[in-house]
């Protein structure tokens, strides 16, 4: 955690550089197929924001899917296998379990941060901290 939170915070100038080295960073820990991102909340629905890993959704309706289930709800979701899901979307299929979480920035969730694994229950370990670096994007993205 010690070294997202460095890497998130290592440049003042270019948050945008910071979050793409510490998703990069998180991606390498997960594997090299697993997938980490932020899909930003606007009017119409949640759109693709700051991500690493393979080629994502760029749209994501409000209930539709893992990630629109948890803006919705205003709650996080582990999912140890997304084949049972009748709601799961698909952008990769070789996601095999999934991890979302809101990003809160003064009381209104701004985005979801979303992590994808291509094992199964691949993310249990990891959710603790994962749930940690979402609060701390809430404090540091001022774009939202």
């Amino acid at each position: 955690m010690s070294v997202v939170k460095s890497l998130l915070t290592a440049s003042k100038g270019d948050v945008r550089a910071n979050v793409l080295n510490a998703f990069s960073y998180i991606r390498e820990s997960l594997g090299v197929h697993s997938w980490v991102g932020l899909y930003r909340k606007e009017d119409d629905g949640l759109h693709l924001s700051y991500f690493s890993g393979s080629v994502a959704c760029l749209f994501i309706a409000f209930g539709k899917g893992v990630v629109g289930e948890s803006y919705e709800k205003g709650e996080e979701i582990y999912v140890p296998d997304v084949s049972t899901l009748k709601n799961y979307i698909a952008c990769d299929a070789r996601s095999k379990s999934e991890y979302v979480v809101p990003v809160v920035k003064n009381g209104e969730i701004k985005a979801i941060f979303d992590i994808d694994s291509d094992l199964l229950d691949g993310l249990k370990d990891d959710v603790p901290a994962l749930r940690e670096i979402s609060l701390l994007l809430g404090e540091l993205l001022s774009d939202f």
